[in-house]
């Protein structure tokens, strides 16, 4: 029983992980982008 809720979490984790990441790469980006616009 363990063993497939095991399997059944891994997904998960690995969308939430992945969400994460896009999501502070964008806001990243968009404070490159601010900084860029500011200097100019």
């Amino acid at each position: 029983m363990l063993h497939l809720l095991l399997d059944w979490e891994y997904p998960h984790w690995m969308m939430m992980a992945g969400a994460i990441l896009v999501a502070l790469g964008f806001i990243g980006l968009a404070f490159h982008r601010n900084r860029n616009g500011a200097n100019r």
